[in-house]
């Protein structure tokens, strides 16, 4: 027993770790053999060509041949997974044991969903070195360790988790040349390589950049400034070094990518100014939302208090960095009309911050009060797991998409031998599982006005012995945005939509619909018979 209440802490630290990688890596085989995301293919695709034939690539096409194939994102997850497969690689043939590629996939999914748990420590160690509280920085390493939307992102493939992992890492290192005079040459070169690979990560990764500077700038620290700025393009180098020797490809690129983005985003435009703040009602969850903003509010009186007062409660540069990092990240996105949810994830680490030094505080204050701090404990804890048992839930169930062509392979393969016409609309183009059924008329509906998504309407569903429709495309039309600016089109799609649903003609046979809520953004899937068709066949 005296060992167990001296090392309490420690356990429950490792208590919270194990559930927080557990988390990470139950059901990482959620939706495979197809892919979640085409980031998903991308980063696959290229690392699985460098690092199974990179004797071959350099012997013939010299470095040349590890440019990626564009370059709509840094390649640093790309490298990063070819070095962890050529490691992998050498274990399993020292261990003469036989892999198929699809084991490739998830064994790059469990490298993510380990390297992810990296932000839940980063996280706590950022808290501790800001308010040297124990008990807070373990509110801060549970809030992150169950958080939904940090669990949700380590189960794919995909840039943001990396984003997220390396800007908090940025952060933590620069707080720490802050605040630790004996080491800030160091810490200020490992705080600008790790937003160098941000920004090999994302271009978008940058938008850190501005709120380091501006207090580099105030502290007039040039030596540093030179410092950031040269050890931030060596880090962008190293880990997209072809961005560099193509720069002009790169730059293409990212003038390409916005002007793609400039028009309508069908099914996510969103122009509401406070869309991106009030996302994080669901990404933190409502509890751990209010706390944090109740901690931004009472740390930013504080700044205020400070600079008018001239006497130091609080860290003035360490939590200006943090705040700053939140509000140019939100104005950032906020003038574009696109919702993403996901791009707000690396701001999630900072918020917990502020979340936890706020129940921290309040239970501090109310610790006479031992039914508020019931309460508060009780409703942060239910906020939080709630989500997380959601996205559990729906892990566990696996995803409609794949569910769906499992069932109805078997259901066309048990008509009789006879082969149906199929007619679906989806966003995956080849690599939606139904592309595998021969007679499927597979239709890719575009999503950007830039691209002419307007101009493409929808097939005469009577043609065909089934009509498989997707939520999502119904989503696109339902646009608000899209139904004003091009009535035709919102006219046929939805023609089209209730021609299929209307139970005279059409007969729905299966739906796969996932739990609500839906974490993770999966469309329904509804399958129905051309009655028509079936009358005539009878």
């Amino acid at each position: 027993m005296t060992f167990l209440k001296k090392h309490s802490y420690l356990i429950t630290l490792i208590l919270i770790a194990i559930i927080g990688i557990f988390l990470r890596l139950y059901k990482i085989d959620f939706g495979r053999p197809q892919s979640f995301l085409y980031d998903e293919n991308d980063i696959y695709d290229d690392a699985i060509r460098i690092s199974q034939n990179y004797k071959f690539i350099i012997a013939n096409d010299g470095w040349e041949g590890f440019k990626p194939g564009s370059f709509v994102y840094g390649m640093f997850p790309t490298y990063f997974f070819v070095f962890s497969t050529m490691v992998f690689n050498k274990i399993i043939s020292v261990l003469h044991t036989p892999i198929d590629f699809d084991f490739y996939f998830v064994y790059m999914r469990i490298i993510t969903a380990l390297f992810s748990f990296l932000t839940v420590i980063f996280t706590s160690l950022i808290y501790k070195k800001i308010f040297k509280d124990k008990k807070g920085a373990l509110i801060t390493f549970v809030l992150t360790a169950v958080n939904w939307k940090l669990i949700a992102q380590s189960h794919y493939l995909n840039h943001d988790t990396f984003l997220t992992v390396l800007t908090t890492a940025s952060l933590y290192f620069f707080i720490s040349y802050l605040s630790d005079p004996s080491k800030k040459s160091l810490n200020a070169i490992i705080s600008a390589l790790f937003l160098g690979l941000t920004a090999g990560t994302k271009i978008t990764g940058l938008i850190v950049a501005p709120a380091i500077g501006m207090i580099l700038i105030f502290k007039k620290d040039w030596k540093a400034l030179i410092t950031y700025f040269l050890f931030t393009v060596i880090g962008f180098g190293i880990s997209n070094p072809f961005s560099i020797i193509y720069f002009n490809d790169f730059l293409v690129r990212v003038v390409k990518m916005k002007s793609i983005e400039a028009g309508i985003i069908f099914g996510d435009i969103n122009n509401n100014p406070l869309r991106y703040p009030l996302s994080f009602f669901k990404l933190l969850t409502p509890a751990v939302f209010l706390l944090s903003i109740y901690g931004l509010i009472e740390n930013i009186k504080k700044l205020i208090s400070n600079v008018k007062n001239k006497v130091v409660e609080i860290n003035f540069e360490t939590h200006s960095v943090l705040i700053l990092t939140v509000f140019i990240y939100i104005i950032f996105y906020s003038l574009t009309p696109r919702l993403t949810e996901r791009w707000m994830v690396p701001l999630i680490p900072i918020l917990i911050i502020y979340a936890s030094k706020a129940l921290a505080d309040l239970l501090k204050k109310f610790n006479k009060e031992r039914w508020v701090i019931f309460v508060l404990i009780f409703l942060t804890t239910l906020s939080a797991l709630f989500f997380t048992f959601s996205l559990v839930r729906q892990l566990k169930e696996g995803k409609p998409r794949v569910n769906a062509y499992i069932w109805f392979s078997e259901y066309l393969n048990n008509d009789n031998g006879e082969e149906k016409s199929v007619l679906m609309y989806t966003n995956k183009g080849y690599r939606d599982p139904f592309s595998k059924i021969d007679s499927c008329d597979l239709n890719s509906y575009k999503v950007y006005e830039s691209q002419g998504a307007q101009n493409v309407y929808p097939k005469d569903p009577f043609q065909y012995d089934y009509v498989i429709l997707y939520s999502t495309m119904e989503k696109n039309y339902e646009n608000k945005y899209v139904k004003n600016k091009y009535p035709e089109y919102y006219k046929s799609w939805k023609s089209f939509t209730e021609t299929v649903k209307e139970p005279t003609k059409f007969k729905l046979i299966r739906e796969f619909k996932t739990t609500e809520p839906d974490l993770i953004g999966i469309p329904e899937i509804y399958i129905y018979e051309n009655l028509k068709k079936v009358n005539n066949t009878q």
